[in-house]
């Protein structure tokens, strides 16, 4: 029987305290990025090190992905509780309020940073590139995308989710899709879902591995690594809501999935070319 059938809406803090600190981890992939072997950031400090990019690869493998699952399992469980009404209401509230008001005061920050590091490194206004054209194609959402692309999710999980309630009377749907998410709970489950991503990712024009899931700050449409990696996390999220037992499964698994998440991210650490990448990209296979 899944658990919104059984009407269980107990808060589960220990996935809100993961939330938390892989948001916190955002604070020290951010500043790792001034101390890489090679400046990619719009500042730089003079020491490097590789154990700085180590440390922001090793960060990025996993925050990101393990934030949207969370989002969605929490998403799913709001939308039993409050109804669709309620839901929207508060998604409104805390996740687009905040994009609409932080959004200006975070790209200003963003513009007076790269200011002040022209002027330390002598430039002036001549030395300035043009200023670009925006539209809603490359419209900077800066620090706060992954607000932009909840609210995404938060529409799909909506849109999916209206049609199965009208024609799902017996639950009968509802009990296959509660069975192939447990059939997911192994050490199959992560190349069942990474596939998807990886498809997109190897077809992904200008693909920088070391960076991974390239990130969606730039436009109002995410680009499709992002969509496929991240959607698929969120949707998993949501269906766990549904099968709550299966995160004791997952927990009993966890000597497996660690193996499995050093393992190729060592493996993909190499191929990216090592703690001092190369920030190239991929070759587009076409």
């Amino acid at each position: 029987m899944s658990m919104s059938e059984t009407g269980s809406s107990e808060r589960l803090h220990g996935l809100d305290a993961l939330r938390g600190g892989a948001l916190l981890l955002g604070v020290v992939l951010h500043g790792s990025m001034s101390f890489f072997p090679t400046q990619i950031w719009i500042v730089g400090d003079d020491q490097r090190s590789v154990w700085a990019s180590g440390l922001f690869f090793v960060i990025h493998l996993f925050r990101m992905t393990t934030f949207f699952l969370i989002a969605g399992l929490f998403a799913h469980m709001m939308l039993a509780r409050a109804g669709v009404w309620g839901f929207v209401k508060n998604r409104l509230v805390r996740i687009a309020a905040p994009l609409a008001v932080f959004w200006g005061p975070v790209l200003t920050a963003i513009v007076v940073v790269l200011i002040w590091n022209a002027g330390l490194q002598g430039m002036t206004a001549a030395d300035a590139p043009p200023t670009p054209e925006y539209d809603w194609t490359n419209i900077p959402l800066t620090h706060l995308w992954f607000l932009w692309v909840l609210l995404i999710f938060y529409v799909a999980l909506l849109v999916l989710r209206a049609p199965f309630v009208l024609l799902d009377r017996t639950g009968a749907w509802g009990r296959v899709i509660d069975r192939m998410t447990a059939g997911l709970i192994g050490p199959w489950g992560p190349f069942v879902l990474g596939a998807p991503l990886a498809l997109a990712l190897w077809f992904q024009p200008n693909w920088i591995a070391f960076f991974g899931v390239p990130t969606p700050d730039a436009g109002l449409i995410p680009n499709t690594p992002a969509l496929v990696g991240f959607g698929l996390a969120f949707g998993f999220g949501a269906l766990l809501d549904r099968r709550r037992d299966l995160l004791a499964r997952i927990q009993a698994w966890w000597p497996a999935y660690l193996g499995l998440a050093m393992g190729a991210g060592a493996t993909a650490l190499m191929l990216a070319g090592g703690p001092d990448p190369r920030l190239v990209p991929v070759a587009d296979p076409a």
